[in-house]
């Protein structure tokens, strides 16, 4: 029963606004991630290669010690060359807190996989096992952002790094998946002043996620069971095929002039049936009414990527009245 009752209620919440505000939310914050991970990768492989310069070809790590275990040899003092150096840019005062065990220093002077083992030093929130975060692409945003604030080489803005970090421990944390309006006004609005930040605006790739970003906030997408659409999709072939044609048989003979006739037979051969509209989905269906709660979303036009474009009408699910709130708008999957 607890079981059945929880399903039952994740497909109520489906729909909710406060729902698709914390999916919203959660889709900016993977397109932020995607543009910041090849950022950090750019800017990591610098400053490997400036720290590699500083302590000379042949310096390595011959510290013995375990990866993942505590206490570390790093964090006291220590006549490692690549430890000294990585102190320095470590803003930490304490350099035993420095989380030395979730990186492996027997790495660090590899020039093809060091500048991460460098870059987990730098990171928080890796988890219980730090080994299986090998690159840019197996790190998630929190890490990401705490690297850019705990580490000398980046200048990005402290008070941006923090305010996309309480969004994203908000959006984490959410217990039952949902954000208010106001949280998610102010999550885009936190996003976007971290992209705008100076030593972000020099990056393609961050930048580049703008436009993605700006598409997820404007979304207005609902949720409708993937049964329920090819239900209705069903009954339409059967009118198509079926009741349509005997209706062209019993009519046009009998009950309408000759010039009806004719244009009813082009219009039954050339029309489709029931609503022009398209339906927006997490499943990416056309074809099929949009329903939530308290309306149908009905969209005119799809371009190739399953992106809708206005102008959107709602409807009153109960009394099919409009509810004059039609707008021209995108609406894109998340």
């Amino acid at each position: 029963m607890p079981m059945a009752s929880s399903a039952r209620e994740l497909l109520r919440i489906r729909n909710e606004p406060e729902h698709l505000n914390w999916q919203a939310v959660a889709c900016a914050l993977r397109i932020l991630n995607a543009g910041l991970q090849k950022y950090a990768e750019n800017e990591m492989r610098s400053f490997h290669a400036l720290i590699a310069k500083n302590v000379g070809p042949a310096a390595q790590c011959n510290c013995m010690f375990a990866p993942g275990t505590k206490p570390n040899p790093h964090g006291r003092a220590t006549s490692c060359v690549w430890a000294k150096e990585l102190k320095k840019n470590h803003t930490f005062k304490n350099k035993t807190h420095i989380p030395w065990d979730q990186s492996d220093c027997s790495k660090w002077h590899d020039p093809v996989v060091g500048y991460w083992e460098v870059a987990k030093l730098y990171m928080s929130g890796l988890g219980s096992d730090p080994a299986t975060v090998t690159d840019p692409n197996t790190t998630d945003v929190s890490p990401l952002l705490s690297l850019f604030k705990f580490c000398k080489h980046f200048k990005i803005r402290t008070s941006s790094l923090k305010a996309v970090t309480d969004i994203r421990n908000k959006w984490a944390h959410a217990p039952k998946h949902t954000l208010s309006d106001s949280d998610k006004k102010a999550a885009f609005q936190d996003i976007k002043l971290l992209m705008n930040d100076p030593e972000l605006l020099t990056s393609k790739d961050v930048q580049d996620c703008k436009p993605e970003i700006e598409k997820a906030e404007l979304a207005d997408v609902l949720i409708l069971e993937e049964n329920e659409c090819k239900k209705d999709k069903t009954i339409e072939r059967i009118i198509s095929f079926l009741i349509i044609p005997l209706l062209h048989l019993i009519l046009i003979p009998w009950r309408l002039p000759s010039f009806l006739q004719r244009f009813l037979t082009a219009f039954l051969l050339l029309a489709k049936v029931g609503d022009r509209n398209g339906m927006v989905s997490d499943e990416g269906m056309v074809g099929c009414n949009h329903f939530s709660a308290l309306r149908v979303v009905y969209c005119s036009s799809f371009d190739k990527q399953n992106i809708c474009f206005g102008p959107i009408n709602y409807v009153n699910r109960r009394t099919n009245k409009p509810l004059n709130k039609t707008k021209s708008t995108k609406i894109y999957l998340v």
